[in-house]
């Protein structure tokens, strides 16, 4: 991944994390994070590093190690090396071992996939709102924010 590839997942990373984080003050509910390494209850050795995520109860903070259970909001930001049907399978994953909704976000196309249990993949581009759905309720992002870069009219 170049220096130029990881500063634009960044500012996506940043702009999806900010909304989360205005969202968890606002409404006093849960707690967004970056990269912190979770595993499924029954997994084993497996674990997972969301790009973004969202728990919504108030477990305990771990200091060291690794989170016990997946996210309920989870979000995969595609670098160079995943591949769509990779991050397809990781939103399978995430959603099969406890997450409620999964967004895959691609930079490159500036569209966001969104995965929700027993529902149709959504796939929203620059003109629509990314929801929280049951998740977040009442959170809305505009997909164009997610790729906005402040220094660029």
């Amino acid at each position: 991944m170049t220096v130029l590839e990881k500063s634009a997942l960044g500012l996506v990373v940043s702009n999806i994390n900010f909304a989360l984080q205005l969202y968890a003050r606002a409404h006093k509910t849960g707690r967004p994070g970056v990269e912190i390494r979770h595993q499924a209850a029954d997994a084993g050795p497996n674990s997972r590093l969301p790009d973004i995520y969202f728990t919504c109860n108030y477990a305990s903070l771990v200091a060291q190690g690794i989170v016990t259970g997946l996210p309920d909001l989870t979000v995969a930001i595609k670098s160079s090396s995943d591949t769509i049907v990779a991050m397809r399978e990781t939103a399978t994953y995430y959603l099969a071992n406890g997450s409620r909704l999964v967004w895959l976000v691609y930079p490159n196309y500036r569209l966001v996939e969104v995965y929700r249990t027993d529902q149709d993949v959504e796939m929203l581009d620059k003109r629509q709102l990314l929801i929280g759905h049951d998740v977040l309720p009442g959170f809305e992002l505009p997909v164009a924010d997610v790729f906005d870069d402040p220094f660029v009219n």
